[in-house]
């Protein structure tokens, strides 16, 4: 019988395999780390052979480790990240390694897409209007602009740009490279709500139309697993690849959030991002955020701060000992301690700016850390502070973007902290949600390949079957005041030090008074 479903999440930090039974339950799960280089100019970049290498590792890992019976696996589907690519010539050699969404190079070919667009009579507004991507250092076309001025042989050398969903899904045995449309608009060159190429871009920026891969929606069916990965992983030969999404739907989708503007999904993981479900594009009034594709159809605005619980674990580094990190119960022990300390930490405030800012204003010169220790402060409320900080950045965004929801489900390493979740809902006012599931990513995907499997007669009814909801946490109205004083008290610290502190402290670190 197949009633199981498995699915790789190529994330930042690592990549993982999960295999689920039909109603959205965690039969097995493996895990490998995957390393990043970066640069002192901004490049980051990640080996596609290690990526296979991993993935693949997972699949095998996930199937010792529960003891699966391959038989019953109805196929397996991959999310990974968007706007993130390598490049291959025409034998599918990789000509570069995978080029991140955390790589900042393409901001130095904004000035030229500026001077373009002018000469064409077109402005920054109207390029958003048209791509739904703001000019900003997540486009990918930025970066392969990049690679055509500064590595032109390459760049003549490239056949196809492929993702991380792309590398695997060829990895495991699909007959072709494809995109699926939720990471189709990063490349100056589509329209974004249709995602035909736009011809008037194409002339602008004059990139090679041919690199990018064709268009497969998700769910259809790309390929079976070859013997030799069979071998390799584990998986039965012949198990169907259906195409999946970028891992940011599909967390959306494991979150149980299908076709619904009135439920926000936020994932506090290494960077923090809210989505919000519409039938048409709704654009950012500052023209900040990105609006993308979502499976099954209709839109997803995305609007991201580049640092969340990722900002915590650097909190958990630099105040615990060594020989604590390694303890299993080292986030409930920060739980604790923060947890004795009232709201507001003592007048202690965290800036989790460690990356710049990237909502509601952008700027690079920003950085993070604490304000208002004295020589009495002690680590309970640097930890608390810390935990605010994070809350009052999102709830920033959500002011600044106009979003209001009737709840918000939950997703990322933060939602494990009840503590946390209480203080969102506090923050926010809003009831907020948290999932069974702790990969929600990976779970959208199996939901995308348990409909390419027929298991389910839509998407719609296989996230309704296969989400369940752990917990509900209201928001606490006598905190309500004392939180709105904190952030504000928060707020005011962002502004007043962005008038000139920032960006004096940004010519320090650029060698510079």
């Amino acid at each position: 019988m197949n009633d199981c479903l498995a699915a790789i999440d190529a994330g930042t930090g690592g990549v993982r395999c999960v295999v689920f039974d039909v109603k959205g339950n965690v039969v097995s799960q493996d895990y490998r780390e995957m390393l990043t280089m970066y640069t002192p100019d901004g490049h980051a970049e990640q080996d596609p052979v290690q990526l296979v290498e991993a993935a693949l590792n997972t699949v095998r890992g996930a199937i010792v480790k529960g003891n699966v019976d391959v038989a019953r696996i109805a196929g397996i589907t991959i999310t990974g990240t968007q706007t993130t690519f390598a490049a291959v010539d025409r034998q599918g050699h990789f000509l570069t390694n995978i080029i991140l969404w955390q790589d900042m190079r393409g901001i130095g070919m904004f000035p030229w897409i500026r001077q373009r667009l002018a000469e064409h009579g077109m402005t920054e507004e109207e390029l958003y209007r048209r791509t739904l991507r703001p000019l900003n250092a997540l486009l990918a076309g930025a970066k392969l602009l990049w690679l055509r001025k500064h590595e032109p042989a390459l760049y003549g050398k490239i056949h196809k740009l492929v993702n991380p969903q792309a590398i695997l899904q060829r990895a495991l045995g699909a007959e072709e490279v494809t995109i699926d449309p939720t990471d189709g608009g990063w490349w100056l060159s589509h329209d974004g709500a249709t995602l035909e190429l736009d011809p008037e871009l194409v002339e602008v920026f004059g990139l090679n139309t041919d690199f990018f891969p064709r268009f497969c929606a998700p769910g259809e069916p790309i390929g079976r697993v070859t013997p030799d990965v069979a071998e390799k992983t584990g998986l039965k030969a012949g198990t169907p690849i259906w195409q999946g999404a970028v891992d940011q739907c599909c967390a959306v989708l494991g979150a149980g959030n299908y076709g619904s503007s009135e439920t926000g999904t936020m994932c506090m993981g290494t960077a923090g991002v809210i989505m919000t479900y519409s039938d048409v594009p709704v654009l950012d009034p500052l023209g900040r955020y990105p609006v993308i594709r979502f499976p099954g159809g209709g839109y997803v605005s995305e609007i991201g701060v580049r640092v969340a619980a990722s900002a915590f674990r650097w909190v958990r580094d630099m105040l615990y000992p060594s020989e604590d990190l390694n303890r299993n119960d080292i986030y409930q022990r920060m739980d604790m301690e923060a947890a004795g300390v009232p709201i507001g930490s003592n007048g202690v405030c965290f800036l989790p700016l460690m990356a710049g800012s990237a909502y509601p204003k952008a700027d690079e010169s920003i950085r993070g850390g604490w304000i208002g220790t004295s020589l009495g402060t002690k680590r309970p409320a640097l930890v608390r502070a810390a935990l605010e900080g994070i809350c009052y950045e999102m709830r920033q965004v959500l002011e600044e973007s106009g979003q209001k929801f009737a709840s918000i489900r939950l997703l990322g390493g933060a939602a494990r902290s009840g503590l946390w979740n209480q203080m969102q809902a506090d923050v926010y006012g809003c009831p907020v949600e948290t999932i069974a599931s702790q990969e929600a990513s990976a779970l959208g995907a199996a939901m995308i390949a348990a409909c390419g499997a027929g298991l389910y007669p839509s998407l719609k009814d296989a996230v309704c079957g296969m989400t369940h909801i752990k917990h509900r946490y209201e928001p606490n109205l006598e905190n309500a005041e004392p939180y709105r004083e904190s952030y504000e008290a928060w707020a005011s610290c962002v502004e007043d030090l962005g008038k000139r502190a920032f960006s004096a402290l940004a010519r320090l670190r650029n060698g510079g008074i």
